[in-house]
């Protein structure tokens, strides 16, 4: 999230905060700002990105920083190429054709007096962590370079609210194997007990 979102800064892509452009002749002789520039990166950021956003830039921009990288980075890297080749030997000697996982480890939050209120949709987790632990199940797929996909397979009530959210299991292959992905995949659909709408808590047709 940190190196993606660096072009965000107000100047080539994005949003830019209102009066936040550098005055004219802020700057030294080359050209280069001495403060406003610097303001209105922050000025933009603060605005435009939301909370859990700003945590994920500043957590990986830490990670890869000089102090970090060999307690962080460096241990990361070599946990990708475990987590890489035990699943290349689940795939290949261990004679597994498909990892079946929930997408999730929880069922789907309800985000509806964050979407009446305007505000994004992580604002209705108050605990970042339980935000980060939303990934563990899909992560996996990216860090081995694994085909992967997520079928919708049933509908969860959320409390209270009488609405209705999709639920769904993940599918994972081995590399290069996408044909046996997507023909599981097709599968499990068609069985699925899966409505082909749900029913959105902030829908005023619901």
């Amino acid at each position: 999230a940190a190196s993606n979102l660096s072009r965000f800064d107000g100047v080539r892509y994005g949003l830019r905060a209102e009066g936040a452009a550098p005055a004219e002749g802020e700057g030294d002789a080359a050209g280069r700002s001495t403060g406003g520039l610097e303001r209105m990166y922050t000025a933009t950021r603060s605005e435009g990105f939301g909370p859990e956003v700003q945590r994920r830039i500043l957590a990986g921009n830490f990670v890869l920083s000089a102090e970090a990288k060999s307690s962080y980075y460096d241990a990361a890297v070599a946990a990708r190429r475990a987590l890489r080749l035990a699943m290349e030997g689940l795939f290949g000697q261990g004679g597994v054709d498909l990892v079946l996982t929930p997408t999730a480890p929880d069922m789907p939050a309800d985000i509806t007096a964050a979407v009446k209120a305007g505000q994004s949709s992580g604002a209705a987790v108050a605990d970042p962590l339980a935000q980060y632990l939303g990934d563990v199940m899909t992560v996996a797929a990216n860090l081995a370079d694994l085909p992967a996909v997520s079928v919708p397979v049933g509908m969860t009530e959320l409390s209270g609210s009488g609405a209705s959210l999709p639920t769904g299991l993940q599918l994972m292959a081995a590399r290069q194997d996408e044909r046996t992905l997507l023909h599981a995949a097709a599968v499990l659909e068609w069985y699925a007990p899966f409505a082909t709408r749900a029913v959105w808590p902030w829908d005023e047709r619901a």
